[in-house]
């Protein structure tokens, strides 16, 4: 009982959000007149949250908010390079842990529009686990590398190559629309967050270095 009273208090602390952006992906499929197809989507982003949330909490990390995106959520997490790689994996990791359970669950069990729950599932994966920034393969890959590095550092790192392999993904895309426009627009969105957050990397940089320097003093 008391430790679902602390789940229970730590999914109380922080702010759950909307991104801006699921406006109009969720009223496109609204207006389709697919009701069933919006509520799987969305209902499958918060399963996935929910997986990122809980290894949040067990790893003890400081969770302030979730935002949902396209694509899964984001964390806003307070001090988040002061934990290890192995938590920093974990915490990657959950969503698409959470997404192979559900995945798995839709496929055993006989339910109705049971193929349009697989399918979201598996893109769902397929997107979550592509090796770039912010998506949880791109977090695992800094999680991995850091094991005997700076954990920022390597992050700017890989945030680097996000930017440059997202801009690929992009125009890969581009020939094969509107077919893939959901698709083009996802990555549209992941390589305005990168280039945003590469933008600024060297005052993130010198932040977490001068705040590292007066955590060890």
């Amino acid at each position: 009982m008391n430790n679902i009273r602390r789940v229970g208090s730590f999914f109380s602390t922080f702010k759950f959000r909307l991104h801006p952006i699921m406006i109009p992906f969720l009223f496109l499929i609204v207006i389709s007149g697919d009701i069933a197809y919006y509520a799987f989507i969305f209902g499958s982003l918060l399963f996935h949250e929910f997986g990122h949330l809980l290894a949040a909490k067990f790893c003890g990390f400081n969770v302030k908010s979730c935002t949902i995106m396209p694509y899964g959520g984001e964390l806003q997490i307070v001090n988040r390079q002061k934990h290890t790689s192995s938590q920093q994996l974990a915490l990657a990791m959950g969503g698409p842990i959470a997404t192979s359970i559900l995945l798995f669950i839709s496929m055993m069990l006989p339910i109705p529009e049971q193929s349009k729950l697989i399918t979201i599932q598996c893109v769902l994966l397929l997107i979550n686990l592509l090796p770039i920034l912010p998506l949880d393969g791109g977090q695992a890959l800094v999680s991995i590398l850091s094991v005997h590095k700076n954990f920022q550092e390597t992050y700017e790192k890989v945030l680097t190559y996000s930017v440059i392999l997202s801009v690929g993904g992009m125009l890969f895309l581009i020939p094969h629309l509107p077919d893939m426009l959901p698709f083009f627009l996802i990555m549209l969105f992941i390589v305005f967050n990168n280039y945003q957050q590469w933008r600024y990397r060297k005052y993130r940089l010198a932040f977490h270095r001068l705040v590292n320097k007066q955590l060890t003093r």
